[in-house]
């Protein structure tokens, strides 16, 4: 399927920049809280450092804003990154 390009757009048409703005994915009753302390979680994340994307990795190397790293756990402002790990990400939901 081809876009059409900017003329043939009509002009009184939202441009969906902002459509997802206040929207969650996940409804709230499906997140578990997890503290920060360095717990069997903590360790959990640690061992799963091999399934960090690069992407991040070049994110804390370059000191991009929010990223930084504690040991092996990669954090983006105040939050755990959690590695794509198949287990991990089963035992969040």
């Amino acid at each position: 399927m081809k876009r059409a390009d900017a003329l043939s757009q009509r002009p009184d048409h939202d441009l969906g920049r902002s459509n997802n703005d206040k929207k969650t994915l996940l409804k709230e009753e499906r997140f578990r809280s997890v503290t920060m302390n360095k717990g069997e979680f903590w360790k959990e994340i640690e061992e799963a450092e091999e399934f960090v994307k690069e992407e991040i990795r070049v994110a804390v190397d370059e000191k991009r804003e929010g990223w930084k790293r504690e040991g092996k756990v990669f954090i983006w402002k105040k939050r755990i990154y959690v590695p794509d790990s198949a287990t991990l990400h089963e035992e969040i939901l």
